[in-house]
């Protein structure tokens, strides 16, 4: 951990998820596009919400006490493994998406990420 938040490099963290996906190669959301995307994954009833959360920015810069902004990441995919949804929402945005669905798998392309989004995923 120290070596990377000294030296942020992405090799370390390509090596680690190379080690991740051993462990676990199918995983139940994954998004592409960039690797400054966090995901958080809940269910809430018949529904998943997959937050998608951006990491861009200076955060091991001790000398960064605050941002003027976060710049957008994306495009993004993003594939999840469920039962074919009956629809996907972008939240807060409040807006639907458009997906493909093929082998259990959902396929969603998003245009960017500004902060925070949420896919909702209604299963019913």
């Amino acid at each position: 951990g120290e070596n990377y938040q000294y030296n942020i490099s992405y090799l370390e963290r390509d090596f680690l998820n190379g080690l991740v996906r051993k462990l676990f190669a199918r995983p139940m959301v994954s998004v592409s596009g960039s690797h400054l995307v966090h995901l958080a994954v809940n269910r809430l009833g018949t529904k998943y919400v997959i937050h998608l959360i951006n990491t861009a920015g200076q955060h091991a810069n001790k000398n960064f006490y605050s941002y003027d902004e976060i710049p957008a990441v994306g495009p993004l995919t993003v594939r999840i493994r469920m039962n074919k949804p009956t629809r996907l929402m972008l939240q807060p945005e409040n807006k639907p998406l458009s997906f493909s669905y093929e082998k259990g798998e959902v396929m969603v392309k998003l245009s960017g990420l500004r902060i925070h989004s949420m896919i909702v995923a209604d299963e019913k």
